[in-house]
């Protein structure tokens, strides 16, 4: 059964532990979605701050990137544009591999 997340857009705010907290807020009520606790990490491994900041840019624009790439992909699928899909071959069937990975893990 799909369940739906918290809207967005997701916020960060710092705790005085310096803890990563990403919350939702309707200007009403706040959500708390996640904690990146400030833990020691490889450095190799980034940063607690670096690591939340990234989740909430990743969620708050995968709706509009998906959206963005099911818009342009079938612009490729014609006569006219037949000789650039054909130079961009490999990177057109990244992005169809990519939708389609990401549609079937939304079923």
């Amino acid at each position: 059964m799909k369940t739906n997340h918290t809207p967005l857009p997701w916020h960060l705010i710092q705790t005085e532990r310096n803890d990563m907290v990403i919350s939702y807020s309707d200007g009403e009520l706040r959500s708390h979605i996640a904690t990146c606790h400030d833990q020691a990490l490889c450095p190799e491994h980034g940063t607690v701050k670096a690591n939340a900041e990234f989740i909430v840019r990743a969620c708050n624009h995968h709706e509009e990137l998906v959206a963005a790439l099911k818009n342009l992909l079938p612009a490729f699928d014609n006569e006219s544009t037949r000789a650039i899909a054909q130079v961009y071959a490999p990177e057109l069937a990244t992005a169809r591999a990519v939708l389609a990975k990401i549609e079937s893990e939304n079923r």
